[in-house]
């Protein structure tokens, strides 16, 4: 075989098996990270560390043994053995995919005691079945971001804890957005009526059968149809209030549906 032969024989591997530029490892999912997170978690006492050992075990043991509260000799030993069920077999969503944490156990009565240990330490939990298995789950944003922090994944709780905020602002900006747009289409749709009134009674010869006060306000309206209604009260002379502006124009509207036999609502306001 030639050269030339032998380089064509050589085959790269295939793109998606090959390494990112520098050798970086496959990205790391939300539960990754705090895992890798807890993995350093440095345990000074012995008590502790006995509570983190049987949280490591607790999940895979038999359906009929429960959780030891001898176990917890001082206040930092349920989150060190909490933190070792989570290790052991927790999982929890980006924030950004939803809310959502969990730990799986083997048998109701486990997953009853494991969710009464959370409780005991603040956290409300919630339980079902998975086929073979039972979940201890928490579904509640701020809920989730409090476990985090207390088993010792602050930064990952934290950066959670953003996401949520951030969220919170965007859906807050999105619900004012909708609700202007809403506002400044109802104000559009308003206007239009009160105009296409004041031509009809104009372009009908008609605008003398209004009172002389609706003719002021009429003509006003038909001046300035940008202004708003607080704008529209200053110009009468003398000013009047936006209340009653409000009320001339529905008049007007009123009377223009009931020579035309038309019905609808008259309300106008902004």
């Amino acid at each position: 075989m030639t050269k030339k032969k032998i380089k064509r024989a050589v085959k790269t591997p295939p793109k998606k098996y090959t390494k990112a530029p520098g050798g970086s490892e496959e990205k790391l999912t939300f539960t990754g990270k705090v895992k890798k997170s807890l993995h350093g978690t440095k345990i000074e006492k012995l008590c502790c560390k006995a509570a983190f050992s049987a949280g490591l075990a607790f999940p895979k043991q038999s359906e009929e043994s429960g959780i030891d509260r001898g176990l917890f000799r001082c206040s930092a030993c349920a989150p060190h053995f909490l933190r070792g069920v989570f290790m052991a077999s927790g999982s929890v969503n980006s924030p950004e995919k939803g809310h959502h944490l969990e730990m799986k156990v083997y048998g109701r009565d486990k997953a009853a005691s494991l969710a009464k240990v959370l409780e005991e330490n603040g956290f409300e939990a919630g339980i079902s079945a998975r086929r073979s298995s039972d979940i201890v789950y928490f579904k509640d944003g701020e809920v989730i971001f409090g476990f985090l922090n207390y088993i010792g994944a602050q930064k990952c709780a934290f950066d959670f804890l953003e996401v949520i905020i951030e969220k919170q602002v965007r859906n807050d900006c999105n619900r004012k957005t909708n609700f202007d747009a809403a506002n400044m289409l109802k104000t559009a749709t308003a206007g239009k009526r009160q105009l296409d009134a004041i031509r009809y009674f104009y372009e009908t010869g008609e605008i003398d059968t209004l009172s002389e006060v609706l003719q002021t306000t009429a003509a006003l309206k038909l001046e300035n149809p940008s202004l708003n209604l607080s704008e529209l009260a200053a110009l009468h002379e003398p000013p009047i209030t936006k209340s009653c502006v409000n009320h001339r124009l529905n008049k007007i509207i009123e009377i223009y549906e009931k020579a035309n036999g038309i019905s609808g609502k008259c309300a106008f306001k902004k």
